[in-house]
C-alpha cells in the first residue's frame, strides 16, 4: 500500500460510494503488472504533459511532444474502464493518472534506496499527498487540442518563463521540478534525442541529475538521425542533456541549429546554477522542494479537491 496521506472524496455526483484505502490498495496491485521498468518514467510524463493546461485526463498522441505517450495511456484506460474493479466510478481519468505517478514516484524511491548503501545518498521516502475532484476533458483520454508544451531548445530564461506562465513556478521550482529528469531516457523513435539523463539509473529517483549535470565532460552533439533536422544535445560518460536541462546551470544562447554559443567549460553560471549546486549535493533539500512544485502541478487547474479518509 502507498505511504502517501490519502484525502478524502465525496463522490455524490458519480453516483457512488467513496474512495477509501481498500480501493487504493487494489489500484496498486493492479498497477504493479504493468507499470514497471521504461512504463515508471512514462507514467511521470504523462502527467506532466496532461497538467500542461490544466489537468484533465487528455492528451493530444498527435501532438509530436506527446510521442511515446499512447501505450501507458491505452495500458492505464484499460485498467480504468476494467468493468469489474470500477475504477472508474472512483474518481476521474485525470485522478487516475495522477494517482499513477505517485505510484511510480513511491517505486522509484524505493528502488533508488535500494541501490544506495551510504546514507548519504539516502532519498527521503515520500511525503506527496493524492487528492482526487480533478475534471476530465469531455473525450477523455484524447483530444484534438495543443496546448504547447515546451520544446528542448531553451535557455535558463526560456526554461524558467515556460514555467512561470503555465504554472506560476518560481525559477527555484522550476528548477526542482526539473529533477524528474534523472528518470527515463529520451528516443530517437519519439523525441529524436537519444540516451538516459543519468546512465544506468533510469528508474531511480534521486538527485543524481544535478550531480551529472555539474561534473565535467559535457559537449554538444548532433544525434539527428534522419538528417532533416539538427537534434544537438550534451553529451558525457555520465548522460545526456538537453538544452533545455543544461541551460539551468549553464548561460548560453543557442542558434537555429540548437548550438549553444559557448562550450562546457567556457559557458558562465546561471542565476539557478548556485540552486542546481545545492541540489547535487542533497536528496533531502531537493525532495523537499521537488514535492512541493509537483504537488502544485497535479493541482493545476484543479479546484475542490477533497480529502480520503484512511
Amino acid at each position: 500500500m502507498i505511504g502517501y496521506i490519502f484525502l478524502f472524496v465525496t463522490l455524490a455526483l458519480r453516483g457512488t460510494a467513496a474512495l477509501d484505502s481498500s480501493d487504493l490498495a487494489k489500484i496498486d496491485a493492479t498497477f504493479s503488472s504493468f507499470i514497471t521498468g521504461a512504463n515508471l518514467a512514462t507514467t511521470v510524463r504523462l502527467v506532466f504533459h496532461d497538467c500542461v493546461g490544466g489537468c484533465d485526463g487528455c492528451v493530444n498522441i498527435n501532438d509530436p511532444s506527446n510521442a511515446g505517450l499512447q501505450n501507458i495511456i491505452e495500458r492505464l484506460d484499460k485498467a480504468y474502464t476494467n468493468k469489474r474493479t470500477g475504477y472508474s466510478s472512483l474518481m476521474s481519468r485525470a485522478d487516475f493518472w495522477v494517482y499513477a505517478s505517485l505510484y511510480a514516484l513511491k517505486n522509484t524511491t524505493a528502488q533508488a534506496n535500494a541501490a544506495c548503501s551510504e546514507a548519504a545518498c539516502a532519498v527521503p521516502e515520500s511525503s506527496l499527498v493524492f487528492t482526487t475532484g480533478r475534471k476530465d476533458c469531455a473525450t477523455a483520454p484524447f483530444t484534438d487540442s495543443i496546448d504547447g508544451l515546451p520544446g528542448a531548445n531553451l535557455n535558463y530564461e526560456g526554461v524558467v518563463d515556460y514555467f512561470r506562465d503555465e504554472f506560476g513556478f518560481t525559477d527555484d521550482e522550476s528548477i526542482a521540478l526539473m529533477g524528474v529528469h534523472t528518470l527515463g531516457a529520451a528516443h530517437s523513435t519519439a523525441s529524436g534525442y537519444q540516451g538516459p539523463w543519468v546512465r544506468g539509473e533510469t528508474t531511480l529517483f534521486n538527485n543524481h541529475y544535478y550531480s551529472t549535470m555539474s561534473s565535467s565532460g559535457w559537449r554538444q552533439r548532433n544525434v539527428d538521425l534522419t538528417g532533416s533536422s539538427p537534434k544537438v544535445q550534451w553529451n558525457s560518460g555520465t548522460g545526456m542533456m538537453l538544452n533545455a536541462d543544461m541551460g539551468l546551470f549553464k548561460d548560453f544562447t543557442l542558434n537555429d541549429n540548437g548550438e549553444a554559443s559557448c562550450t562546457y567549460d567556457s559557458c558562465g553560471a546561471t542565476p539557478g546554477a548556485a540552486k542546481v549546486l545545492e541540489y547535487s549535493k542533497s536528496n533531502a533539500d531537493w525532495v523537499r522542494d521537488f514535492e512541493s512544485v509537483f504537488t502544485k502541478m497535479i493541482n493545476h487547474g484543479a479546484e475542490n479537491l477533497q480529502e480520503v479518509a484512511v
